[in-house]
C-alpha cells in the first residue's frame, strides 16, 4: 500500500479497525476467500469461464450482455409514521453494486440513466470494482465520471462492498463523494434532521461497527443505514434503525423465468427471501438492490439491472 494513503487512513480510522481490514485484504488476496470453509461464490473463477462457455455455444452470450445495461427504473415508497413533516417527498437514489469496470460500456448507459433523474440525495451501496481484488485505475476513471453527473443534483454517499479496499477511500472520495465507512451524517432539511449511517463491508471482512457509525446520529428519530450485505438486520433492528439500504446479491444476477434466483449469495436462511426489493424485518423497513453492475460474467439473464428512488413519505 502507497505510504500517503496508509498515513491518510491511519488519521481517519482507529488502529484497530485499520489493522484488521488490511490484514484480512492481505488474506484475501493470497488465498481469494476467506480463510475456513467460509468459500463464497464470488471467487469460484472457474465458473465463469464455465458459464461462458454455456452461454456462447447457446447463442445467449450476446443477449446477456444487453441485458446487462437494460437498467430499471424502480420508484419505491417508504412510509414512516414519525418522518418530520419538512421530510415527507424526500427521495433517495440509490445505485449497488456498480462493478463499474466490469460493464462492457464502461458505465455510459448508466451515466445516461441517471442524468435524467431528480433525487435529494444519492447513496451507493458499495462494489465498485468488479473483481474482489487487483487493479482499480479503471474503476476509478469511471466511477468519477459517473459521479461528476450525480453530485450536479445532489450530494453522493458512499460505503465499501467486499469488492473494494480501504485503500480505495481517498480516491472515490477525490471523485467528490463522501464515504461512509462506519460513520454516519446528518442530513438537514428546514429545521428537521434525518441521521445517515454507512457502515465498513461485513461479509468478507467482518469489519462493521453499527453502534461507532450511529455515535453522531443517536439523537436523530430517523435513521437510515447503508449495509453493502445483509448481515446487520437483526442488530439494526434492534439499535432503531428505521431504513436499511443493501445490495450485494444482484438479485440472483441469472435467474430463471419469473426473476427465480440460483445463487441467492445470501449467507442467512432466516433473509434468504429478502433478495431484492422491500421487505420487513419486525419493526425494520429495508431495501435490496439488484445493482447496477454484475459479477464474474457481464451478463443478466431474467433480472434487470436496477436504479432505485426511494420516496420518503409520512404515514398516519
Amino acid at each position: 500500500m502507497d505510504e500517503y494513503i496508509l498515513k491518510q487512513l491511519k488519521e481517519r480510522f482507529d488502529a484497530a479497525h485499520l489493522e484488521k481490514r488490511i490484514k484480512r485484504q492481505q488474506q484475501h488476496q493470497a488465498f481469494q476467500f476467506r480463510g475456513g470453509f467460509h468459500v463464497y461464490w464470488e471467487n469460484m473463477h472457474f465458473l465463469v469461464p464455465l458459464l461462458q462457455f454455456l452461454l456462447k455455444t447457446t447463442r445467449f452470450l450476446r443477449r446477456g450482455f444487453i441485458n446487462s445495461i437494460n437498467f430499471e427504473i424502480v420508484e419505491n415508497d417508504v412510509a414512516i409514521s414519525h418522518l418530520p413533516p419538512a421530510f415527507d417527498g424526500f427521495t433517495i437514489l440509490h445505485l449497488s453494486d456498480l462493478h463499474i469496470d466490469g460493464m462492457f460500456d464502461c458505465g455510459r448507459a448508466l451515466v445516461n440513466k441517471v442524468s435524467q433523474l431528480n433525487y435529494d440525495v444519492c447513496v451507493i451501496t458499495g462494489d465498485f470494482r468488479f473483481l474482489t481484488y487487483g487493479q482499480t485505475h479503471e474503476s476509478f476513471a469511471y466511477t468519477k465520471r459517473l459521479v461528476n453527473t450525480l453530485k450536479l443534483k445532489a450530494p453522493v454517499y458512499g460505503i465499501l462492498g467486499n469488492h473494494d479496499f480501504i485503500e480505495m477511500v481517498p480516491e472515490l472520495e477525490s471523485t467528490g463523494m463522501k464515504m461512509l465507512v462506519n460513520e454516519a451524517i446528518p442530513l438537514q432539511r428546514d429545521e428537521s434532521t434525518i441521521g445517515l449511517a454507512g457502515v465498513d463491508d461485513e461479509h468478507f471482512y467482518e469489519s462493521a461497527d453499527l453502534l461507532k457509525a450511529m455515535n453522531d446520529i443517536n439523537t436523530c428519530d430517523i435513521k437510515i443505514l447503508l449495509a453493502h450485505s445483509q448481515e446487520l438486520i437483526k442488530s439494526a433492528e434492534a439499535a432503531g434503525i428505521s431504513l436499511y439500504l443493501c445490495g450485494h446479491t444482484h438479485g440472483g444476477q441469472v435467474c430463471l423465468p419469473g426473476g427465480i434466483a440460483m445463487i441467492k449469495n445470501t449467507p442467512h436462511k432466516p433473509f434468504s427471501s429478502f433478495i431484492a426489493g422491500p421487505w420487513q424485518y419486525k419493526t425494520l423497513q429495508g431495501y435490496t438492490s439488484r445493482g447496477a453492475g454484475t459479477s464474474g460474467l457481464c451478463v443478466r439473464f431474467n433480472c434487470r439491472p436496477e436504479i432505485t428512488l426511494h420516496r420518503l413519505k409520512k404515514s398516519s
